[in-house]
This record gives structure tokens, C-alpha cells and sequence, in this order.
């Protein structure tokens, strides 16, 4: 298991879905949020769910066309025979991983005083309880494939064919900064970094998927199954 960590040959994005790459950063962080901000009234609960819903279905059509050739190769190359036990396995490093970090940042939370903020964590299980299905749809396969195209297809893959280190580093600080954004502003530097602890163990984890199974098709997989989890999670639970 521990010399995946060291696996290089894996399945990249050619050059051009590289470029189209950028275009789906600037969209996903910036472009879709102005251009549908008019269209929706976000002082009201209804207008605020439908424009988050209509965020992530644009951010997953555009990156879906930018990588349908990379996506479409990936899926030729998977070997569907290994990839439930390899999920498992992905599940298991991540459960085990995410359940030490919150151990540890319970006995340091408790001994600085500090409470723990999740605005990301809030914001999803509000809108899940407001209408389940696009919730559902959404975070367990629409924002799987887009997080993964973005942050593993283009960050992890090409940094991993001469430097894993590198590329388990500076993909997972990015995947980890993406779920905190929506804190900045609304929570101290201790929750930020407290934040940024939490989604490492995920990042880990799928970036190992990935190097595991050879192709992207083993990242989305974990994606999924780890949302979908933790969605059934909330909606039974909360």
C-alpha cells in the first residue's frame, strides 16, 4: 500500500486540456458567480439555494467539455475489475487519517479555548436540508468530477510524473483551500488552519487513489463514494 506513494506512471492531461484548465480555475472561482449573481435573489433562502445549485452544475459542464477527451481516455485505461477494493482501501486511509487529525485537533481546540467553525460544512448541510435531490446530485457526482479535473488532473498528475512529494503537497493544500474559502472572513486563523488540517486527510487520500488506480476514474470514484457518505451522514443525522 505505502509504495503507491511512490508510483509515477499515471494517466496526465495532455497540454491542451492543461490550457482549457485555466479557463475552468478562473470560471470556477470567479466567472460563474458574476454571471449568474444578477439572476438570483440571494437575500432569500430559495434564491440562494438555486444559485449554489446553478454554480456547480456550470462549473461541472464546462469542466466536462474542457476534459471530455481526457476523461473519455482515462475511462479506457481504468481497470473496473480493482477499483471497488481500491476504493475501499482509499476509504480506509482517509477514515483513518481524518479520524487522528480530529482527535488531535480536539485536545489542542480544548487546551486553547478555541470552538471549531465549518461555514463550508454549514452552508452544505443547510442546503441539503432545504432540498435534498440537486444537493445530493451535486455533491456526490457534479462537484467530484470538477474538483478532481482541477485539483488532481492538473495539479497533482503533471507534478507527479517527477516529484509525488510535490504533488501530494501542493495539490492537497489547494483541494483543502478550496472547502475554506467560504470561512475567510467568517472564522479566526486558528479555525482557518484548523480547516485546512481537516481536508488534508482527503486530499491524501484520493491523490493516493489516483496513483493507485493509474487514472482520474480512481480519484472521482473515492470523491464520490466520500461524499455520498457523508451526505447520507447529514441527512440522517441532522
Amino acid at each position: 500500500m505505502f509504495e503507491t506513494f511512490k508510483v509515477r506512471n499515471i494517466f496526465v492531461p495532455k497540454t491542451k486540456q492543461m490550457l482549457w484548465g485555466i479557463a475552468c480555475w478562473v470560471m470556477f472561482f470567479l466567472g460563474f458567480s458574476l454571471i449568474l449573481y444578477p439572476f438570483f435573489d440571494l437575500d432569500t433562502p430559495n434564491g440562494a439555494y438555486w444559485y449554489q445549485i446553478s454554480n456547480f452544475c456550470a462549473s461541472f459542464i464546462l469542466t466536462s467539455i474542457c476534459f471530455l477527451p481526457f476523461l473519455r481516455e482515462s475511462i479506457a485505461v481504468t481497470n473496473f475489475r480493482n477499483l471497488p477494493l481500491q476504493v475501499l482501501i482509499g476509504y480506509g486511509i482517509e477514515f483513518v487519517m481524518a479520524y487522528a487529525v480530529t482527535i488531535a485537533l480536539f485536545f489542542v481546540r480544548r487546551a486553547l479555548g478555541e470552538e471549531s467553525v465549518n461555514v463550508n460544512q454549514e452552508t452544505v448541510e443547510a442546503l441539503v436540508h432545504q432540498n435534498p435531490l440537486p444537493m445530493f446530485i451535486c455533491t456526490c457526482f457534479l462537484a467530484p468530477i470538477t474538483e478532481e479535473c482541477l485539483a488532481r488532473g492538473m495539479i497533482f498528475a503533471p507534478i507527479c510524473k517527477n516529484s509525488p512529494f510535490w504533488a501530494y503537497l501542493l495539490s492537497t493544500l489547494v483541494f483543502s483551500g478550496l472547502h475554506v474559502l467560504a470561512s475567510i472572513g467568517e472564522a479566526s486563523v486558528y479555525n482557518i488552519i484548523e480547516l485546512l488540517l481537516t481536508y488534508l486527510p482527503s486530499g491524501i487520500a484520493l491523490g493516493w487513489m489516483y496513483q493507485r488506480s493509474g487514472t482520474i476514474i480512481g480519484s472521482i470514484a473515492l470523491h464520490c463514494v466520500m461524499n455520498m457518505i457523508s451526505m447520507i451522514y447529514i441527512l440522517l443525522l441532522f
